[in-house]
C-alpha cells in the first residue's frame, strides 16, 4: 500500500503551471496528474514488473519531486525518467476516462494527443479529463467530486482487467 502514496499530498505538478481559461480546470488537471502518480502508474508497474516495479516507480517518483539542493541534478534525472516511465500509463489513463465519461468527446482529445512526445503526459491528461466533464455543467464546488468519481470508475476498469488478466 506504500506504493499507491498519499493522494492528498503537497507535491507540485506540472499541470498546475499550466495555463488553463477557466480555474476549474486547473483543479481536474491536478487530481487526474496526481491520481496518475499514485494508482494508475503504480498499478502499471505491477502489472509489468511485479512488486518491484511499483516499489521502484514509487521510489523514482519520490526522488523526483525532491526539493533538497544537494539532490538537484539527480532529482531532474528522476523527473525526465519518470515522464518516460509514465507516457504508457498516462494513454491507458486516458483510455480509460474515455471509456467511463463521454466517450465520443474524450476519445478525440485522446486521438489527438495519443503520440504526443513524453513532455506533455500532463497535458493529455489535462485534456481528456477537461473533455470527460465539460458536458456536465458543474460548478466548481462540485468538479473535486466529479473527478473524484471519473478516477474511482477508471480504477474499476483497470481492476476488471487485472482481474481477467487473472483468471486467465
Amino acid at each position: 500500500l506504500y506504493c499507491l502514496g498519499e493522494f492528498e499530498s503537497n507535491q507540485n505538478t506540472e499541470a498546475e503551471n499550466i495555463q488553463y481559461k477557466e480555474e476549474h480546470n486547473q483543479e481536474i488537471a491536478t487530481l487526474l496528474v496526481r491520481a496518475n502518480h499514485n494508482i494508475f502508474a503504480v498499478l502499471f508497474w505491477y502489472v509489468l514488473l511485479g512488486p518491484m516495479g511499483a516499489v521502484l516507480y514509487r521510489l523514482n517518483d519520490l526522488l523526483s519531486h525532491h526539493t533538497n539542493n544537494e539532490l538537484a541534478e539527480y532529482s531532474f534525472a528522476a523527473k525526465t525518467f519518470e515522464r518516460l516511465l509514465d507516457w504508457i500509463p498516462v494513454r491507458l489513463f486516458a483510455f480509460s476516462i474515455a471509456l467511463v465519461s463521454h466517450f465520443v468527446s474524450v476519445f478525440k482529445c485522446w486521438l489527438s494527443d495519443v503520440l504526443t512526445g513524453f513532455q506533455q503526459n500532463d497535458a493529455v491528461l489535462a485534456n481528456c479529463g477537461v473533455a470527460a466533464l465539460k458536458e456536465e455543467g458543474s460548478t466548481s464546488k462540485l468538479i473535486r467530486a466529479q473527478v473524484l468519481t471519473l478516477i474511482d470508475r477508471a480504477l474499476i476498469v483497470w481492476l476488471v482487467i487485472m482481474a481477467l488478466i487473472i483468471l486467465l
